[in-house]
């Protein structure tokens, strides 16, 4: 495959070789995802209320160690992440507001976790969730299980789509028992952008056959800090170059660190090496063969994105070659 793409590609691809000075983190596809929670509250004890709407969101990160599966009887499994795993979380009811701190991590007869939610975590998943939280005064559930679960696990076990918020001391104006449905949990996969991305290109029009025209792209980044390792052994990696998106099949890991792709992506011949240039930073360039790029203007989209990291297109002036 290298030999029979142009010189440029081979030297970009060799290029990012040489600059491998270290060797990538091995580890689990890491990704993050946004959690959203929509509800209300319709009641207070056995009393209708005019609906108060509940809205939350917060992320989890199932790259974090510590992930649980529980059995619930009858069938019924749930997924369990601990609060290492979630960021960006301030959820507030009736004047309270409740921060990480304020998770209350389930116990026996439950694997320890902070949240529980009935299936793993994925793209476009809308599960059942299961979370406690309190303060000095106020407990609040985002769902909870079903009697089922009392100690020890009776079942069925089940998810109940329920919101509830009472106090458990006395409060002014009497107790609160503030309950309604869970109307939705959707969760959302999160792109975190690469704080600096940057990329030459070089396109090369063949006159005579314009399906052989080629690309030399060359481009380094770095992570955001705190983002998890990438290892495109495991993780998705997916190019984008101009109008073309080529996701690639999973890379082979070679010597002193380097990831390399050598295969066909939607009919074109593409190879390319990501490599380790320092913490945090790497190099990663491509070189195709097999695509009509006539249409390619004086300014080209470059994107790149590895796992749940990248993502963010820059804008590149090719040099063009006619031959």
């Amino acid at each position: 495959m290298y030999s029979i793409l142009p010189k440029a590609a081979r030297a970009a691809l060799l290029s990012a070789g040489i600059l491998a000075g270290g060797a990538l983190t091995d580890s689990a596809t890491a990704d993050k995802f946004l959690v959203q929670v929509n509800g209300s509250f319709t009641s207070n004890g056995a009393t209708p209320i005019t609906p108060v709407p509940f809205t939350a969101s917060f992320y989890v990160d199932t790259s974090v160690s510590g992930i649980v599966h529980q059995s619930l009887g009858g069938g019924v499994t749930a997924t369990g992440y601990q609060a290492d795993a979630i960021s960006n979380f301030s959820i507030s009811a009736f004047g309270q507001t409740f921060t990480n701190q304020n998770i209350s991590p389930f116990g026996s007869p439950f694997a320890a976790a902070a949240v529980y939610f009935s299936q793993a975590l994925a793209n476009g998943a809308t599960p059942s969730i299961a979370m406690a939280l309190s303060n000095s005064t106020y407990s609040f559930s985002i769902g909870f299980f079903s009697a089922g679960c009392a100690i020890p696990l009776a079942g069925p076990c089940q998810f109940e789509n329920q919101l509830s918020f009472l106090n458990f001391i006395p409060v002014p104006g009497g107790s609160v028992d503030y309950g309604g449905p869970i109307t939705s949990v959707t969760v959302t996969a999160v792109t975190v952008p690469f704080p600096t991305f940057n990329a030459s290109l070089q396109i090369g029009l063949d006159k005579k056959n314009p399906a052989e025209d080629t690309f030399a792209l060359e481009s380094s980044f770095t992570l955001a800090s705190g983002a998890p390792a990438i290892n495109p052994a495991t993780q998705q990696v997916t190019l984008a170059v101009g109008p073309y998106s080529f996701p690639l099949p999973p890379f082979k890991q070679g010597p002193s660190g380097t990831y390399t792709f050598d295969g066909t992506v939607n009919g074109v011949k593409l190879a390319a090496v990501l490599a380790p240039t320092r913490t945090s930073s790497y190099a990663f360039a491509a070189g195709e063969l097999g695509a009509n790029l006539s249409a390619i203007g004086p300014t080209v989209s470059v994107g790149l994105t590895i796992g749940g990291e990248g993502g963010n297109n820059i804008s590149v002036k090719p040099i063009i070659i006619n031959y």
